[in-house]
């Protein structure tokens, strides 16, 4: 599957996605994959987006994709298996807790999956490395906990995950990248996080698909994903490769959110490209209803679907337009109203755009 936003300021360097419930599962181990209580659920929903307030978080964690929660014993080697196939080898004493091994206890194992362009739509992540569009393989967010404390970032020397990744799309290709990602601060800014190609000494950034699946080993808690750049399409003028559109919004009946809902706004805008697994957000906002893509980040040339949606006050609305992308162009979208079901079926039916 080609590869393809964790939006979803200490703490949200180990999560980059908004948390919620999990299902019962068959593992002896006690409360695996039990529902969240509302405490957990309400603390990691401010780990992902502090200081948000925007509708779109009940409708993410409503109809969004969820969690899988697992309790390890930290002394013994594990694998667990998600919803999606996905397999992660833990190794015995890869946890720890302020520089030191755990070795007792349970550890709160939450990751999230996210195969495609439907589930990342339903959580408020995209694809992009800063101005640069990412076709994915999947997309990981991996919490751990101790009695409500979080670990370490970083596993214990030594120690990796092996991620044993379906490749739900296959596509030949025989390796891919492996992406992480970072929080970048700045004064007067909400946290916001980046993908970026892996770069922590000792990590291998290079992704192999064996026997039809992606193999590879991640050193740190947090987000993970395997992509490569997005192909440009087939060009007339190999000069003109670039450009920045804006779209109006003349009726947003919400708070334009920015780069992977950071600011605590409800209304999201999608650029998402014919055929591959590729989700941009335009979040770069004038404050006039108006919204453009970072500078130069989209294909000319290129088919896609602008896609906005906004939940406002348990109210959904949803505005969409298939698009052939030209050089600075403007386009303007109107919301019209919908309800919980609909929005989601279109956010899924990226998939197959």
């Amino acid at each position: 599957m080609k590869k393809l936003m964790l939006s979803f300021a200490a703490v949200i360097l180990t999560t980059l996605l908004l948390v919620s419930s999990c299902k019962k599962g068959a593992d002896p181990l006690p409360k695996e994959n039990a529902p969240a209580d509302t405490e957990t659920k309400n603390a990691r929903l401010q780990q992902m987006r502090t200081g948000d307030g925007g509708d779109a978080e009940a409708y993410f964690a409503e109809y969004g994709p969820q969690y899988e929660t697992f309790m390890i014993d930290p002394r013994l080697s594990r694998t667990i298996r998600l919803r999606q196939g996905t397999r992660i080898s833990i190794p015995a004493g890869a946890f720890m807790l302020n520089g030191q091994v755990i070795r007792s206890g349970l550890v709160k194992f939450d990751v999230l999956e996210l195969p495609d362009r439907g589930t990342m739509a339903r959580r408020g992540i995209n694809t992009m490395a800063g101005a640069t569009l990412l076709d994915s393989d999947g997309s990981f967010d991996m919490v751990a906990t101790v009695n409500g404390v979080n670990v370490d970032r970083q596993l214990a020397p030594g120690r990796s995950l092996r991620f044993v990744v379906p490749d739900w799309q296959p596509t030949g290709r025989t390796a891919s990248g492996l992406y992480e990602s970072v929080v970048t601060l700045g004064t007067g800014e909400q946290a916001q996080f980046n993908w970026q190609v892996v770069s922590t000494t000792g990590q291998n950034n290079v992704v192999p698909n064996t026997g039809g699946n992606w193999t590879f080993d991640f050193i740190n808690l947090g987000g993970c994903n395997i992509d490569e750049p997005a192909p440009p399409p087939p060009m007339q003028n190999p000069r003109l490769i670039n450009t920045t559109i804006t779209v109006t919004l003349p009726n947003n009946p919400g708070t334009i959110a920015g780069y992977q809902g950071s600011g605590g706004a409800n209304t999201y805008v999608l650029l998402a490209p014919r055929g591959l697994n590729a989700l941009a957000q335009l979040y770069l906002s004038n404050g006039n209803n108006q919204v453009s893509s970072l500078p130069n980040s989209v294909f000319i040339g290129m088919n896609a679907r602008l896609l906005a949606y906004s939940a406002v006050n348990g109210n959904y609305y949803i505005a969409k337009k298939d698009i052939i992308t030209t050089a600075g162009m403007s386009e303007s979208l109107i919301f019209e109203p919908t309800d919980a079901a609909t929005l989601t079926a279109e956010l899924n039916a990226l998939n197959s755009y």
